[in-house]
């Protein structure tokens, strides 16, 4: 076998026994949405803008997540999070989510689990209230 060939294969095999990359996204919401997050989508597709309504992020782990609220201004904020393989209203785009992590829009739901295959994207929504934080996390 050759140096490089061993090599490579010593890299592919430390690599491989490596966890996943963690994220963190911390993010504050202006303006509630009520669940939509449409306009969020919208609004990040055309200005490249988020936090004013819905905040959008690109993923980089994509094995499990958890939503919490950091922040509620009013007492009122509750957040909700949808994944997507693409986003924007561009034409070919699905505007309906992979998954909702709490489709009743229940502001006690749990918002932690797996983020699904081929989802690419999220957004997360605020529900109720105003200037309400978040953090993002997933591995």
């Amino acid at each position: 076998m050759h140096r490089t060939s061993a090599a490579a294969l010593l890299v592919a095999l430390l690599l491989s026994g490596m966890p996943a990359r963690a994220e963190t996204v911390n993010g504050t919401i202006m303006l509630p949405d009520f669940g939509s997050p449409s306009i969020g989508r919208l609004l990040y597709s055309e200005t490249g803008t988020t936090g004013m309504v819905g905040y959008v992020f690109r993923l980089t782990a994509k094995t499990s997540f958890s939503l919490v609220k950091t922040s509620t201004p009013t007492g009122l904020e509750s957040f909700d999070i949808f994944f997507y393989d693409e986003v924007g209203g561009k034409p070919g785009n699905s505007l309906n989510p992979i998954y909702n992590a709490c489709p009743s829009q229940d502001p006690f739901c749990n918002k932690a689990g797996p983020i699904p295959a081929g989802a690419k994207w999220a957004v997360v929504s605020l529900v109720l209230g105003v200037n309400g934080s978040f953090r993002y996390t997933s591995t």
